[in-house]
């Protein structure tokens, strides 16, 4: 049996293909399609809003990136062919929920440190607020400096993971990163281990909570995703909840030309 993903891509295409046949349509004439290789065809230029102009090969599918780092996909079978050449800068893929990623897609999203975001055929744009993912490392009972109720407070959609130790704390975290595109903040008493074994994972960029300037600027240029906060430091909880804040409102999240095969 043969492991090719680009076979395994084409056959995922024709089966998806074949299950999008109304009932009784066998051995009908179907409509012309003008294919890109995205799955979608003219006949689907319904789904086209006036921000989202068809692609190469014209199909008339939805396959636009937005503002910065997003790429939005609402074809029904995600491959390659959709893909190739529309991924530079681009972070994140969003997809809808019953959308099929081929083999060979998923790899290629991987290899260029893309995330895949799904259930967001509903929105216009993406979320003004990444869902963050938070972890606390420290040794004191209950010091997440006030960031899980700040973020709350501000709707922001937020996952406090099980204090299980830095290095686990830390995979988790990467994992959610580079997986589902989320944003880290982690709080931890070795903010200098943090930012060692979070920026040995492929799609984590990690970077220490400085000040506002600092991180915009990593955010703009590096595509930052995850915050480190060294606690007990001597800021109030006030400056690290302005910190965080402005960590997760900034964007969009771009790496800059000459950073970016190194960064991803």
């Amino acid at each position: 049996m043969t492991n090719d993903p680009t076979l395994v891509d084409q056959i995922v295409r024709a089966v998806m293909s074949r299950l999008a046949t109304p009932d009784g349509a066998e051995g009908q004439s179907a409509p012309a399609k003008t294919d890109c290789g995205c799955g979608g065809s003219k006949e689907s230029r319904k789904d086209l809003t006036a921000d989202a102009a068809p692609h190469a090969g014209d199909c008339g599918c939805k396959a636009a990136a937005d503002a910065g780092d997003v790429l939005r996909l609402s074809a029904r079978v995600i491959s390659l062919g959709q893909l190739e050449g529309r991924l530079d800068g681009v972070r994140r893929a969003f997809v809808s929920q019953r959308a099929v990623v081929t083999p060979a897609a998923r790899d290629l999203l991987r290899e260029m440190g893309v995330a895949i975001v799904s259930g967001a055929e509903d929105q216009d744009g993406p979320p003004a607020h990444p869902a963050v993912v938070l972890g606390v490392a420290t040794d004191k009972a209950a010091d997440d400096l006030g960031v899980w109720g700040h973020l709350r407070a501000a709707g922001i959609d937020v996952q406090q993971l099980a204090r299980t130790g830095l290095a686990s704390v830390v995979s988790e975290m990467c994992d959610a990163i580079a997986r589902d595109g989320r944003l880290g903040v982690l709080v931890a008493d070795r903010g200098d281990v943090a930012l060692c074994l979070a920026n040995r994972r492929r799609g984590v960029r990690a970077i220490e909570a400085s000040d506002i300037e600092t991180i915009e600027q990593s955010v703009s240029t590096l595509g930052a995703n995850l915050l480190v906060i060294a606690a007990g430091g001597s800021r109030s909880e006030f400056e690290v909840r302005r910190l965080v804040e402005q960590f997760c409102q900034s964007g969009p999240r771009r790496i800059a030309p000459q950073w970016r095969d190194a960064l991803t």
